[in-house]
Parts: structure tokens; sequence; C-alpha cells
């Protein structure tokens, strides 16, 4: 296949380069920093709105993360250490902002702690805040009432640090008491409370915490930089995030896509929302629960947008229980191209508040962190509100200071029309009233108050374990859904349901059949948190009733009968074969999440019995592979063997499926395997489907079938082969004939009328023959190659141990170009080999070349005049798109997902874009950095390391195909500082095809839609 000039060349960090007032600029702002009044004039927001600084420089520095306490004060961690994370404490602070005099100004700034590292997550508790600081969550307390912090202590800790811009965020404490937070980029934490139970968290995740450092737990996994949460008054949860979709409403328990991670068995999660508002950094996010803004603008979501410069707008509509955002027009804008809306938080008052990361630079990696222009010390804090028309002005809401209320003051702000004041209320309730205000509340809710109290209040019984089962059967019965939603979300938090006196499992099942959607949905999740066999049947009947557009629901059932699965009594009653092939279908779905050998023993009985759909065989058969009890595995293989009478796809599925699975538990294929896979591979080599004599080579270079080397060596030697099949046939001659292969792929090397992919690939192909003669036939070629060559013939030298000093040695004796060791594939080779004095060695060898920086200067400067002086074509463009960088990037949910989305990417412009494609190792993000692997027979592999599956690890190479390499073959791994995709697109696009290719990228650009 041709080789990709996209994988992580088009990586894009959090903070990535983008447009503003949608014109591409430089990835480095030209323009001078403004005042924020200056800066304020420049604003763009809908009729009616107006924006106003709430703080800025010197009196805070770079945002990170707001929230509001009971008394309305505005809470803010801002950060002058950023990118860098300190060793030892911190410069960062944590400040609150107080308006004294009742204006709604916020004219005193007070700083409670200035030693902060990166504290990208803060939110106030009774008594101070719980602020995350790298590497712990922090409780920081005002013990004597004098406004100032005056004793800390670690809660949680400690978390990975691997990257400093993907760090824990979001907090938010929601109505049921926990605190929840986001799990940040490419970070890897194993972290307990003081209950000692652990969860290990790998990049993007989420999850929940105690206010008293006791517990935290799991919320969702997967996402690849979340930051920002906020609730719906109905308690759905929703992020912003990096790189999968703007925004997600997260079902508790379920997986949602990130780079190269796999699922639970059931699928991703359903997502919100499928644009990318032009770029895939957002972060910070709110939902519009609050009357300050129009009608229209409320129930709808706002986020920030770092790299536009925008606050983006989703309307939010609901198909059953699942939502859907609408993509609006966008709410704010800026002509300074130093606005960067980071976090977004609605404030007590209505209004939106808005943290400013105010910066030339917003990029992560892509610049380099210690670029002088990037500013850390200015930001500032912008509040929006709606003041309305001439004709009907309007003011932002009174912020009352709910500390200062008393009982009855506070049962009044929880009918607040804001989420916010209520949700402060009943925390305010909670913490300063307890137990003493039950009888109140109980009186309240049966009496007179609205929805919204009700909800609260059922809340505030319910945390002081007041919450009785009469009022419970009046609640579940409550004519507003709001108040059934949060009841059943109430009544899943209990630990135990098996009480004498109420039958609680009975009411929550009697929900699954409520007229309202959300509050179905809301049952099944709280059943999944409780298994009894008695459930199974319930969930089975509304998984049938629900139409597949509720996605929600239907993901929400299918996750609550995994967990029921999960138990070894209520399998053993449930699974069983079933006349009914509909109900089998949704139990194997379901089982497909279960992993363990219980499941596979019956997903094969499934398969044997032939009562399972067909269209997901593969599945099965990975599944059972990877899970079935060991001494069943010759039942499985029995099974197998039967297939061989299959269509030819059908056993190259199933057989693929089936070699993987026992791969990733460490299991070699049996062999009388070896016979059917050769007659397979021989088989689909005969056929006339490119696709099955790809798959045909692989798989007989992959078993090593001796018996086919002939007919491989014929193929790649072949010009009337279409060059991917040649290019296959290569590895596959090394694979079953070895030595054998050298004779050929040295001829091929040779011939200067091949093209240049198949003599390259003969290189690469030669190197992994692993003999001394092999390397000297490389070393021959490579005094006599071109450039392009002679790069993929030092880099196959290089991926050797033996080889490595070869290279060296003929560069010191003249028989090879010193510049070849710029080269990035060649230094990837060098560093996996671990050359001793490489550094010094190398030093010497490239004494006097011009830099390697100024070449790639050069270079970018030349294939910039090329795509300015002429027209190019924009379907010739997206054409190598798809055949070069589609193998790793989706665009529009099309092509593969081992790097990041390429949605908007045409926002960065020019300068940037041949950056990207021509010095990919230039910043590369740690997440993406080279892995090298030197397995025991000596040969190296590099590529993206994509994950950990059983035994196995996972890489994709810079041709986008999976390497699979059993760990125990793996003699040595590290990661190397360089991008997977070497610089060499110039080498590997003709000239005259590299403008189109740029014409196209340009060309992927998203804008609001209008309603």
């Amino acid at each position: 296949m041709a080789r990709s000039v996209c994988l992580a060349g088009l990586i894009l960090a959090w903070f990535a380069c983008g447009v503003a007032a949608g014109q591409p600029y430089p990835y480095v702002v030209a323009t001078e920093p403004l005042s924020p009044q200056e800066q304020q004039k420049l604003f763009h927001l809908p009729p009616g709105f107006e924006i106003e600084l709430v703080v800025s420089e010197p009196q805070i520095h770079q945002p990170l993360s707001l929230d509001f306490d009971a008394q309305g004060r505005l809470w803010i961690t801002d950060t002058v250490e950023y990118p860098f994370p300190p060793k030892g404490p911190g410069r960062d602070a944590l400040r609150v902002l107080e308006d004294r005099d009742g204006d709604g100004r916020y004219e005193t700034v007070t700083t409670l702690l200035d030693d902060l590292s990166m504290p990208t997550g803060v939110t106030p508790i009774p008594g101070g805040a719980i602020v995350f600081s790298i590497p712990s969550i922090q409780g920081c307390y005002d013990t004597d009432g004098d406004g100032q912090i005056d004793r800390r202590e670690e809660l949680y800790t400690e978390f990975g640090m691997v990257d400093s811009h993907g760090m824990n965020n979001g907090f938010t404490r929601w109505l049921d008491g926990w605190i929840y937070a986001c799990h940040g980029f490419a970070n890897t934490s194993n972290v307990s409370g003081a209950d000692g139970q652990p969860i290990t968290m790998s990049s993007g995740n989420g999850y929940r915490f105690r206010l008293d450092g006791s517990h935290l737990e799991y919320w969702w996994h997967g996402q690849v930089n979340p930051y920002g949460i906020a609730f719906d008054p109905l308690g759905n949860l929703f992020t912003a995030d990096c790189h999968s979709k703007p925004a997600y409403c997260l079902l508790r328990g379920a997986y949602y896509p990130s780079f190269g991670k796999p699922h639970d068995g059931l699928g991703f999660g359903p997502t919100l929302i499928d644009h990318s508002h032009g770029s895939t950094a957002i972060s910070g996010i709110v939902y519009y629960a609050a009357d300050q803004f129009p009608p229209e603008y409320r129930d709808t979501i706002f986020m920030g947008n770092g790299v536009t410069g925008k606050v983006n707008h989703d309307r939010i509509t609901a198909v059953g229980s699942s939502l859907r955002g609408i993509e609006q027009p966008d709410f704010v804008s800026c002509d300074d191209p130093w606005f960067r809306p980071v976090e977004l938080k609605l404030g007590p008052d209505g209004a939106l508040y808005i943290a400013d990361f105010y910066n030339c630079i917003i990029a992560h990696y892509e610049v380099p962190l210690d670029h002088p222009r990037r500013d850390r010390r200015r930001g500032r804090v912008w509040r929006v509100y709606y003041k309305g028309t001439s004709e009907e002005p309007q003011q932002p809401r009174k912020v009352h200071d709910l500390t200062r209320l008393d009982l009855e003051g506070l049962f009044e702000r929880l009918a607040d029309p804001n989420l916010v004041v209520r949700m402060s209320a009943t925390h305010e309730i909670v913490d300063r009233f307890g137990t003493a205000a039950k009888q109140r509340v109980r009186q309240g809710i049966q009496g007179p108050w609205d929805l919204n109290q009700r909800a609260c209040g059922l809340w505030i019984l319910e945390r002081c374990g007041a919450l009785d089962d009469p009022l419970i059967t009046r609640l579940a019965e409550d004519e507003d859904r709001l108040v059934r939603v949060h009841l059943v979300r109430a009544m899943a938090e209990r630990e135990q349901w098996n009480s004498p006196t109420f039958p609680i499992g009975d009411l929550i099942r009697k929900k699954l059949f409520d007229a309202d959607a959300f509050v179905r949905r809301a049952a099944a999740d709280a059943l999944g948190r409780h298994p009894e066999s008695v459930n199974v049947a319930l969930l089975m009947r509304l998984w049938s009733e629900t139409r597949p557009e509720d996605t929600y629901l239907v993901h929400t059932i299918r996750m609550a009968l995994r967990d029921h699965f999960q138990q070894p009594a209520i399998f053993a009653e449930h699974a069983r074969l079933s006349d009914d092939r509909a109900l089998l279908h949704r139990l194997l779905d379901v089982l497909a999440g279960v992993r363990d050998a219980r499941s596979a023993e019956f997903i094969l009985t499934c398969l044997k019995a032939d009562r399972v759909d067909r269209h997901r065989m593969a599945d099965w058969i990975h599944h059972v592979a990877r899970y079935l009890a060991e001494e069943k595995l010759g039942s499985l293989a029995d099974y197998m063997l039967g297939l061989e009478q299959s269509q030819a796809a059908t056993q190259l599925l199933v057989f693929r499926a089936y070699v993987q699975g026992l791969q990733e538990r460490g299991v070699v294929l049996p062999e009388p395997f070896h016979p059917w896979a050769a007659r397979l591979a021989e088989h689909l080599m005969a056929d006339k489907n490119p696709f099955h004599v790809f798959e045909g080579i692989t798989l007989a270079g992959h078993l090593r079938v001796e018996s086919l080397y002939d007919r491989l060596a014929e193929m790649a030697a072949s010009r009337e082969q279409i060059k991917e099949l040649r290019i296959a046939a290569m590895d596959a001659c090394v694979a079953t004939g070895g030595s054998r292969a050298e004779e050929l792929l040295d001829g091929i090397l040779a011939d200067p009328t091949e093209i240049i992919e198949v003599r390259s690939k003969a290189a690469r192909s030669l190197s992994r023959v692993n003999t001394d003669r092999s390397r000297q036939l490389l070393l021959d070629r490579l005094q006599t190659a071109h450039q392009r060559l002679a790069v993929e013939i030092a880099a196959s030298l290089a991926g050797t141990r033996a080889g490595a000093d070869i290279l060296l040695e003929a560069v010191g004796q003249g028989k090879a170009s010193p510049q070849l060791l710029q080269e990035d594939p060649v230094l990837h080779g060098l560093q996996a080999a671990k050359v001793s004095d490489l550094a010094a060695r190398l030093d010497r060898l490239t004494e006097g070349l011009p830099p390697r920086d100024e070449k790639i200067a050069q270079l970018i400067q030349q294939r910039r005049n090329a795509f300015l002086a002429g027209e190019h074509d924009l379907a010739s463009g997206k054409e190598l798109f798809e055949k070069q960088c589609a193998i790793c990037h989706q665009l529009s949910g099309e092509g593969k997902k081992f790097g990041p989305d390429l949605d908007g990417i045409g926002n960065r412009g020019l300068d940037r874009l041949l950056e990207d494609v021509l010095d990919p190792s230039r910043n590369v993000d740690p997440l993406f950095q080279t892995t090298i692997v030197i397995t025991d027979d000596g040969l190296t592999h590099s590529g993206l390391a994509l994950r950990d599956e059983g035994k196995v690890l996972i890489l994709v190479d810079a041709d986008g195909k999976e390497q699979r390499i059993p760990h125990d073959q793996i003699d040595d791994r590290f990661t190397s500082p360089l991008s997977p995709m070497p610089n060499v697109a110039e080498k590997t696009l003709a000239e005259p095809d590299f403008p189109h290719l740029l014409k196209f990228l340009l060309s992927i650009t998203s804008s609001p839609k209008e309603d």
C-alpha cells in the first residue's frame, strides 16, 4: 500500500491552530496583544446581548477553571506555569472574586493559594474548595474563618502528568453530592480513595469522587481529552471533548471513542452531535438552564473553541430519551485572534462566564513549548448577559448570598429557574442544616412545592437518609417526569434494595414502562446497578418495545443486561438457547460485552447449533477464542475445522478472528490448522478479487506457509501484478522463504526500471531477512542509489542492530552520504539499535552539513511557491487523500481512526499544513510519538502504539497497517520523540501531485449552519 504522509504529521493537539473570523492565520498570531478595553470592542454577539469584563491581568493570569460558591463568589484558578509542570511547588493560583456592594460586579480579588501547578479543576465546598494541582486532588480549607486557606490535604493521588495539557478538570458537584470530573489526554493514573479501591484511567475518561477523599469511581470510559462538564435539569451529563466529537451526553458505564482504543464489546456509546464546529480543540461546556437569556437560548449548549476564537452553540432536541445537537450560528466571536475561550460556566445571575486564556499561541505541541511568544501573564474572564431591547430591557438576575438565607429562604431558591442556584441551594441545605431540615422538606414536597423544589427536595432527604417509603411511593407517581427521573436516579444510588418493608426493586421495575422515555432510561440504568434475575426478562421486553432511534435507551438497556450477565447465578438461569431468534440475538449481543469463560462457552454452544447472526461470525469466534476456558479450546478447534467448507470469504474472516483471539490469550495456532491455512491462502491467492489475493498473501506470510513460497516469489517479481500485491508478497516471501528471498529482493531493488515504491519495499523486506549477506546486499545498493531510495535502504539497514553499525561505518568511510543520518526514518532505526555514543558519532559524521531545519525550511518554501504559482485540481487531491491519509485518519466519519479526525483541517491555513506534512516530527504530542519494538529475532518494528490487547501489542505502521506483536516476542520496547510518520511526503508524492493534496486539505473547513 502507498505510504501515508499524514498519520502524525497532521496531529492536532488539545489547542491546535486555526482561524479567526473565518480566515486562516498563522499558528503564532502576528498581532500584538490588546488591552481588555480594546478587545471588548471587537466582540460579536447576537442582537440584545452584551459582553463585559469581569477580571483581567494583572489581577489574574491565564484562567483554567471557574466555579461559583453559595455566596455567589467566583472562584478562578489561573496559571503562569503552563505548559511546563514545575518540579516541586508551582506558581499558579487559586483566587476568589467577590461582589461586596451588590452591584453585580466583582470588585474584590483575593488570592488564596499561589503555589499550585496547572490547577485545571476547582469547585468550592463548605469551608474551602477542592482543587486539582499536579499530581493530586487537594482539599483546601479555611478552618478559622478568616477567609484564607490554612489547611490542605491530598484527597486523591497520584495522577499521571506525562502530558501537561491533559489534566483533571471539570469538577462539578451535582445534586447527589458527588463531584464529577474529567481525566485528560495521554496520562495514565492509578488512583484510590481512603477505602483503597483503585481505578486506572488512561487518557480520556470520566469519574466521580467523594468530597472527603473516601472513594472515587468510574463514570464513563474513553473520549480523547474531555474538558468541562455540565448537567441539564434531568441529570444528563455533558462534556466537551477534543478529537472525537465536540460534545457528548455521557451514559454511565459506556465507552466512547479515543485513538485506537477498543470498546467493551457493545460498541461505543451514542453521539450527541456529528459536526465539528470547525476545529478539534473544544473545551468548556454549558447547558443553559436559566431564564436570563431569551427562550430560544434555553436548553441549548455553549462550547468554547480555543482554535477559532468562538463560542459555539447547539440546540438540543430529544428523540425518546436520546439527545441530538443541532448546530446553530456561533454565539460569540472576536476580531482579536488572541481570544481563546477555554472554559465556560453558567453563573447564578443567568449570565454566561467565559475564561479567556488570552494568547497569541494556543497550540500545545504544534508550537515549541518554550516558544518565546507564549504569553503567561495575560488572561481575562468575560460575562455575557442579555440586555434586551430598548422596548424590553433586561438585567442580569440578582445573585443571592445563600449562606445568609435561613431555611425558608433556601427553600425559595430551590424553585429558582436557574439550575446553578438550585444546585447550590440544595448543597447549602444539606451541608448547613442536614437532618434538621427533613421535616420541613417533607412537608414542602407533599404540599405546595413546584416540580424543581420537589426534585431537589427528594435529593436533600436521600442524602440525609430521610427519604422514607411512603414519600418514595408518592414521588414515583409524580405528575412531572423531572421528579420521577430524579427519584429513580436517587434510588439507583442506594447500595441495598433488599428492604423487608419496601420493595424498591419492584418500584424501579415498574418505571421501566413509565410513559416517559427519560424515566425508562433512568430505570434501566438503576437496574443495571442492582442486578436481579427478575430484571432480565423485563429489560429484554423493554428493548423489544423501544424504537431503534432511541439509541441512548437501547444502549443503556444493553449495558444493564451486560452487568446482569456478569453475575454467575443470573447467567446460569438466563443464558440458554431459545426458539425466539430475536431474543437469542439480543442475548448474544449483550454477551459480547461479558468477557469471561461462561459467555464464551454459551456463544460456542450457539455457534454449534447454528443459532447466531452469521453476519457477526467473526465477532463470536474472536470472543470465544479469547475467553473460552483452556480445557475447552479443543471443542472450539473441532468446530473451526468444520468451517473449511464455507465460502472463502467466510473462511478468511473466521480464521483471522480465531488466530487473533488465540494470539491475545498467548496461544499459538494448533498444528492441525496449518494445512487448512495453506489451502485457504492458496485459494485466495488464485482469486480474481485483489482484496482476496491480498488477504491470501498476508495469511501465507503470517503463518509461514513454506509451500507457497514459489507462488509468492512469482507474484512479487511480476510486473503484471498491481503494486500493492507485489509489496505484500515481498514480506510474505521473507516469512516463508527466509534467505531464499535474498536474490529475488536484491534483483528488484537493483532494477532501475522498477517503480520506486516497489524498490523501496524490496529494501525493507531484504532487511528483514536479517543475515550478513542481506545486509551486504543493501550496502552494495546504497552506494549507487538515488536520494529517495538511499533513505529507504539506509533506514532498512538501521532497522537491525548489526545493520546500524554497518551504516555508520559506511558513512564514515565515505561509502554513503552523511545527509542520510539527518533523515527521520534512519534516526528511528539508529535509536532502536541503541548504538553506543550515537549522539557523538552523529555529530562527528554530520559536521559541516546544513542544519536539518534549514533544509526543511527551504523545502517548505519551495513547495509553498509551487502551490501559489499554479491552479490545482480538487478531485485529484481528494483521490490522493483517500489513498494516502484515510488509511489512518477519519474525515466526515470515513477512514480509519488511528490518528485524529481531520474535519476542519483546512482552517489551519497553507503554512501550517506545509509544516504538518513536510516536517511531522517538529513537535509531536507524547501520545503520538513513535513506539519502537525490537523482537527477539533482532528485528525492529516501529509505529503508533494503539493498545495492548491481551498478550499482544498492536501498532499501526507508516502504511496504516496494524501490526500485532506478541508480548513474549518483544525483547525491548521504548518511545522515540519522533513522529511515526517519517518526513518523506516530498518523496512519496510526485511534486506535481503535492499541490493537489494541499488544495483538498485546505478545502476541508467547517462553518456554522443557519437554523
